[in-house]
């Protein structure tokens, strides 16, 4: 509507991030994410708009909705045009099992894959994603809630590790699934196995492939210091939540040195993601 428009709805988003980032020193990013139920016009325009933020508070695009119904295929021209505006981009692919969907994201130029389990089983296709550097933003609790994978045995979380793919570990929704980035990190940890090098692997996966700047995801001179990204990955908020009371409430914010790795992990697909789910118009 002309009173709410994309515009309307990043600025709003921004400012209140803004906020938060004064007051309490974190670091933020934002993710918009087209819909693939939406028409190309509408998913462009508003990825037009908010090219007009990138840098200021915008850092990458998105493409989430039912995969099934509208694959990949249908959005390469989209995202010939998003990648021709300079602004990089995660999407949504292999969540329903279709391995294809992973192949054109990547061709399209994506340079994280949102869940990417319909690789399981596809070396071939591993090896390419390894070779790319692409990462992979894996979401253990929700896809198993979701069916994604048939059982906790069938989650190729091992597998993908060992191909040396860049994987992080994502909560996809936290309200949805009633996860947090630790209870993801504990149940791989139970579930899998992975240990904790491993853990610290995937951080570091997760700092090369978030989407911020260079001068703030490597800002590692003050161990100390609270630098992280609110938001792990697919679309939800994650923090050291169970941490707060170590952290100093007087002068900048200062935390153990062992709660750093978990703020690191946070990177993990970067950033806050919303959803502009609304119709709204540019002010072209």
């Amino acid at each position: 509507t002309p009173d709410m428009n994309c515009n309307k709805v990043i600025e709003a988003l921004l400012a209140g991030l803004e906020k938060g980032k004064r007051d309490f020193g974190v670091e933020y990013g934002v993710i918009t994410c087209a819909m693939r139920h939406h028409s190309e016009e509408e998913n462009a325009r508003m990825l037009r708009t908010a090219r007009e933020y990138l840098g200021h508070g915008v850092c990458a695009a998105d493409l989430a909705g039912a995969e099934s119904l509208y694959p990949m295929s249908e959005f390469m021209e989209l995202f010939k045009k998003t990648k021709a505006l300079g602004m990089p981009f995660t999407l949504h692919a292999g969540e329903c099992g279709n391995v294809q969907n992973i192949l054109d994201s990547v061709e399209a130029g994506a340079g994280r894959i949102g869940h990417g389990i319909a690789m399981r089983g596809h070396a071939d296709v591993q090896k390419e994603l390894q070779k790319k550097g692409i990462g992979i933003e894996m979401c253990p609790i929700s896809n198993l809630q979701t069916k994604a994978v048939g059982s906790t045995k069938d989650y190729p979380m091992r597998e993908f590790l060992n191909a040396r793919l860049k994987v992080t570990v994502n909560t996809d929704n936290r309200t949805v699934s009633n996860t947090t980035l630790t209870k993801e990190l504990e149940f791989i940890q139970k579930t899998y196995g992975i240990t904790d090098e491993e853990i610290h692997l995937m951080m570091r996966n997760a700092v090369d492939v978030a989407f911020a700047d260079a001068g703030l995801d490597m800002e590692q001179e003050d161990p100390y210091r609270v630098g992280t990204i609110i938001g792990s990955g697919i679309g939800s908020l994650s923090c050291v939540e169970q941490n707060y009371d170590k952290i100093q409430t007087k002068g900048p914010a200062r935390v153990n040195p062992l709660m750093v790795p978990l703020m690191i992990s946070n990177m993990a697909a970067g950033n806050v993601s919303i959803q502009l789910g609304l119709k709204g118009r540019s002010e072209e």
